[in-house]
């Protein structure tokens, strides 16, 4: 697995092959099962619904587990698995919910146990959904249960892992700890570590570490030339609402509220909902 993330277009010419493979689907049904179980995977991927369309492919292991090997399911299931995390965490899919309905199911089914390794990527944001949608109880399981998976970038991805779920559980001074111990320095580690760090800090109120790491954090994004343009644009939000949140502690309370329609107006970013949780922290407060 590479350490990069995956490029936008890594499902590209996807309708050609859909194509190809519907004039003959009757013939790869019943003679290829592993074939028609990748089509089963590309159609869930063209048609951007995985709630409805993964059954389907659950349904169809179930029923043909003697014809299938296990490089075929694993082969399917991963490809569905990186194509909704990708979509995600690029913003061109927002059901978190469904995304973690489907992994759940795929992990009841045992699918995940086939699957040789992990993506570090994969790995974190698979927790990071889970949070996200407060089943934090899921996230522990995964962590601990396929951490095993995980084959570069090990330690560091169980750190974060960790840091993003302690976090979540209200036990800051843990997730600062495991965050210590994160070495690498790539792309996707800053970005995410980062982000995690100003949040606590925010939490606990040590509002004057905030600034300074957002100014580096937006030297960072500046001159990284690898940062894709949706995540330049997603974290460039989320350090400008941060900034003016970090301010607003102080303010009337027309202000807070001038701040809470602005956001609630703006596109979808990064982290855009642990902000307006804030937000409403701070209305209550007043």
């Amino acid at each position: 697995a590479d350490e990069s993330t995956i490029k936008e277009n890594s499902f590209e010419n996807l309708d050609k092959q859909i194509k190809e493979l519907e004039n003959n689907i009757g013939l790869y049904e019943s003679a290829e099962p592993g074939i028609y179980l990748y089509y089963l995977a590309i159609k869930l991927i063209m048609l951007k619904n995985p709630d409805n369309i993964y059954p389907e492919i659950e349904n169809y292991i179930e029923k043909n587990r003697i014809l299938l090997n296990a490089e075929d399911i694993e082969f399917s299931i991963y490809t569905v698995v990186s194509y909704i995390v990708n979509e995600i965490r690029t913003g061109k899919y927002e059901k978190k919910d469904t995304a973690v309905r489907v992994f759940k199911r795929i992990d009841e089914k045992g699918f995940f146990n086939n699957i040789k390794e992990i993506n570090h990527i994969t790995f974190i944001q698979v927790i990071d959904f889970a949070i996200y949608i407060k089943d934090i109880e899921y996230a522990e399981v995964f962590l601990w249960r396929y951490f095993p998976k995980l084959k570069i970038y090990k330690e560091d991805s169980i750190n974060l892992a960790v840091a993003s779920l302690r976090f979540a559980q209200g036990r800051s001074s843990e997730a600062k700890d495991h965050i210590k111990k994160i070495d690498n320095r790539t792309c996707e580690f800053y970005l995410l570590t980062n982000t995690l760090l100003l949040k606590i800090f925010y939490e606990e109120n040590s509002l004057k570490f905030i600034h300074p790491l957002v100014d580096s954090f937006k030297h960072f994004l500046k001159r990284n030339k690898y940062v894709p343009i949706y995540f330049l644009e997603s974290y460039s939000l989320f350090l400008s609402y941060l900034s003016r949140l970090t301010s607003l502690k102080e303010k009337k309370h027309k202000d807070v509220f001038k701040f809470e329609y602005e956001l609630s107006n703006e596109k979808d970013f990064y982290e855009k909902k642990w902000l307006e949780e804030k937000v409403s922290e701070l209305i209550m407060s007043n």
